[in-house]
């Protein structure tokens, strides 16, 4: 995934209840976590013969940290989620922005190049710095990237991938200049723990045939997407993508710093959508069916088949924005750890103007929130149709 991540901005915030966070030790105790990542020191290049990422190590070109003062209420922050809470990242790889807010609390914003790294080694970074902050003993990262070499040519195309036929910079130069005023709204969809548990037992009947299993999050996440798909007028078929993690499949150390995420597609036809228990319960198996099929021989075969492509700074998903609908979760990751005295009232995404993603977040009052940026008119729809699911639990 580091091949194609560099179309993405990994970004991400934490907000802190009233507390004490002396600027000092904040500074001190990031300092002291950079010193481990040498990595964060530089800048991002891609290899004239076949556009292969890299990083060009540069102690000067060192981490953003920057401190500023906003003095708003965290919990209208947290609801909120507005872009400004992240800082602007030039051509360096990390970047960090600590919002001073009124009455003592506090947001970490945390923007940096998605080829670098994932969500998952960004959380194994923003526990460490907590522990630093707190006098504890900091984690160790792995940054063995041989780990994730290629091994020979691939066995099988590889569908989920596209190359584009100009630069990247050029097609995102394209579309920031005909783009007009934003068209897209964010809304949360949410299920208490005991909702979960109603929908696990809805996707996974008694008289279910063997091996039509759907977990929880497999039932959340088809649940989200047939949410949408039945949102937008009028109805059509489309695709979703999945990132998967790819640590415990491949045997990965579970503090490999760097990008293992991988892409599972499903694809949902028109007639599949829908709001009954069966296409929900069936969107969950799709979803279930996805993660199965990305196992450890396609992964790795997946490294095999970007390391032979001629152009790797051209290679995106093959997922058509504002048609299809992405979904990365961040559950179950260790997002919620971090801790500088206090544990944070919210930690995901901000509001992004991307017309068909989600972010699955633990919430931090038990339960699963889906982050959903979408079309208006759609993200009008959501809330009504999510709710009659959930009368219906």
């Amino acid at each position: 995934m580091d091949t194609v991540a560099h179309v993405f901005l990994f970004a991400l915030v934490y907000i802190y209840p009233p507390g004490e966070y002396p600027q000092s030790l904040l500074e001190e105790s990031f300092w002291s976590v950079m010193e481990d990542y040498p990595i964060l020191f530089g800048r991002v290049q891609h290899g004239a013969d076949n556009g292969s990422a890299s990083v060009l190590i540069d102690p000067e070109l060192k981490p953003l940290l920057l401190f500023v003062d906003r003095p708003e209420d965290h919990i209208a922050l947290a609801q909120e989620r507005p872009l400004n809470l992240l800082p602007l990242r030039d051509e360096r790889i990390f970047a960090v922005k600590v919002s001073k807010l009124a009455h003592g609390a506090l947001s970490i914003g945390l923007s940096a190049h998605h080829s670098v790294l994932d969500g998952d080694s960004m959380f194994q970074l923003m526990e460490s710095w907590g522990r630093a902050f707190r006098g504890q003993s900091k984690l160790m990262p792995c940054h063995d990237r041989s780990l994730l070499f290629s091994t020979g040519p691939p066995a099988r195309a590889h569908p989920e991938y596209f190359t584009v036929p100009v630069p990247i910079e050029a097609l995102q130069a394209k579309a920031r200049s005909s783009s007009g005023p934003p068209s897209t709204t964010s809304v949360s969809l949410y299920l208490s723990p005991e909702e979960l548990v109603k929908l696990k037992n809805w996707t996974n009947p008694p008289d279910q045939p063997a091996g039509h299993f759907a977990s929880t999050m497999d039932s959340f996440i088809g649940l989200v997407t047939m949410v949408v798909g039945a949102a937008r007028d009028p109805q059509y078929s489309f695709r979703s993508s999945n990132a998967i993690n790819g640590r415990a499949k491949l045997g990965l150390p579970p503090n490999y710093f760097g990008n293992a995420v991988f892409t599972a597609i499903m694809e949902h036809r028109q007639e599949w959508i829908g709001l009954d228990q069966d296409k929900i319960a069936q969107a969950a198996r799709r979803v279930r069916q996805g993660i199965e099929r990305t196992s450890a021989e396609f992964m790795r075969d997946t490294v095999n088949y970007l390391d032979t492509q001629p152009r790797q700074e051209r290679i995106v998903l093959s997922i058509q924005i504002g048609k299809d609908f992405i979904v990365s979760s961040w559950s179950g990751m260790g997002l919620l750890k971090p801790d500088f005295g206090s544990k944070p009232v919210y930690a995901g995404p901000v509001r992004i103007e991307l017309d068909g993603c989600a972010f699955i977040l633990d919430s931090p009052q038990g339960g699963l929130e889906a982050c959903v940026s979408i079309n208006k008119s759609v993200g009008e729809r959501l809330p009504g149709l999510w709710q009659s699911v959930r009368d219906r639990l």
